[in-house]
């Protein structure tokens, strides 16, 4: 997650990069998404050892930040997140096992190493890496609409406050072993 947001950015409301209001920077405001995707793609992540830095803003909340992760699985991955590569740049995830490996993008797969047949690549593109007025509110009110259909309904939403806590529990874990230096075990 190589992100580009500017000065301006940051300067145009007073929650933005904030502890207090934002949460977060880097990996809480833009990244917690991504990480949810790692999440449901990879299983509960066990242990992280993190590195979060504020290097190109003058905001409270990290800019840029590294980590490694050991999944419950025993795989070990690494994220990567920042605001504060220009121009900015899409998504990058990449799966590699003995099995097979996938590279994708929010806009392509960039590769299907797997037994089996390619899928059907959807080309669509998004340019909310450096600019955020480009993210859609679509996905947004879809889950909201499930909510609310849940509710009136009287069944489980589709992502319910236990899945939804599981990227919040990572990123939390990813700062604390930051500011201690220490990997940090997690409780998903």
């Amino acid at each position: 997650m190589k992100y580009h947001r500017s000065t301006e950015y940051y300067a145009g409301f007073a929650w933005r990069g904030t502890w207090e209001l934002d949460g977060g920077g880097a990996l809480m405001n833009q990244g917690i998404h991504s990480i949810d995707l790692i999440i449901s793609l990879l299983g509960s992540v066990k242990r992280t050892f993190s590195f979060c830095r504020t290097l190109s803003h003058n905001i409270e909340v990290e800019d840029t930040a590294a980590a490694v992760l050991e999944f419950e699985s025993g795989a070990v991955g690494s994220i990567q997140a920042s605001t504060a590569c220009y121009p900015g740049y899409t998504r990058r995830f990449e799966i590699c096992g003995d099995k097979g490996s996938v590279v994708f993008t929010d806009e392509n797969i960039i590769s299907w190493d797997l037994p089996g047949e390619k899928p059907e690549v959807n080309h669509t593109y998004c340019s909310s890496a450096s600019d955020p007025r480009a993210i859609g509110m679509e996905n947004h009110k879809k889950q909201i609409d499930d909510v609310v259909s849940a509710i009136l309904e009287d069944r489980p939403p589709l992502i319910d406050a236990v899945q939804g806590r599981k990227p919040v529990a990572l990123i939390s874990a990813m700062y604390r072993s930051s500011a201690t230096g220490m990997p940090i075990d997690i409780i998903m």
